[in-house]
């Protein structure tokens, strides 16, 4: 141990009897507390004493508790099939007003949608993404129970040939949309001219990939 370490030890263990072991002149501080026992006493000043004179990095590890999970950077959600009733032009949303989907923490998301199914007959139909929803929170009284805007989508749109051999359709590319608000559902339209379009329906898969860049 160096001479002057010594000597620091010496001074302060004589300070401490001097003034007395438990008397305090100020606040509480962590840092000075070199062996994590709640007090700071003699064998901090100790502890600080001998290590006098050194030099070396100043980073300290810090542990921290209680901290909020980091978002991961990419997640998928797979909102499932949705058998979708048609009309000469219809909106519907998915999910349901009262179930938006919680995207706060993403700068953008990423939709795409294909068709599964479709009903017989011999027609065309066509399947848009028409626009998304913005929350603020979740509603709690129905379509009008939250803050929420509009943000219309052009561009996106699936056109399904129908005949007695099966159909056909185009293949959309995913739509990146930047995020405005923590909570979105989707609105989705159809349109025919068929005669018989009430008795049309299409079996649709909506896959929303979050992102942030």
């Amino acid at each position: 141990m160096k001479i002057a370490s010594l000597l620091l030890i010496c001074v302060v263990m004589g300070s401490v009897f001097l003034v007395g072991r438990t008397a305090s002149y100020g606040v509480y501080d962590p840092w000075c507390d070199y062996d994590d026992d709640g007090d700071i006493d003699l064998y901090d000043a100790v502890e600080m004493a001998g290590n006098y004179g050194t030099s070396g990095d100043p980073t300290k590890n810090v542990y921290v508790t209680n901290m909020e999970p980091a978002i991961s950077e990419y997640e998928t959600y797979r909102l499932g099939m949705f058998n979708i009733t048609s009309g000469r032009y219809y909106q519907f949303e998915i999910p349901d007003w009262n179930s938006p989907i919680l995207c706060g923490g993403y700068s953008r998301l990423s939709v795409y949608y294909r068709e599964e199914w479709m009903s017989a007959g011999t027609y065309e139909l066509t399947i848009s993404l028409a626009g998304v929803h913005w929350f603020d929170g979740i509603p709690g009284g129905g379509r009008y129970g939250g803050p929420y805007s509009h943000e219309t989508v052009e561009g996106s749109n699936i056109t399904v040939l129908r005949d007695s051999q099966g159909w056909s359709a185009n293949r959309i590319k995913p739509l990146l949309i930047e995020t405005k608000a923590p909570y979105f559902t989707l609105a989705f339209r159809t349109q025919t001219d068929a005669a018989d379009w009430a008795n049309i329906w299409a079996v649709i898969e909506v896959i929303v990939y979050l992102r942030n860049e």
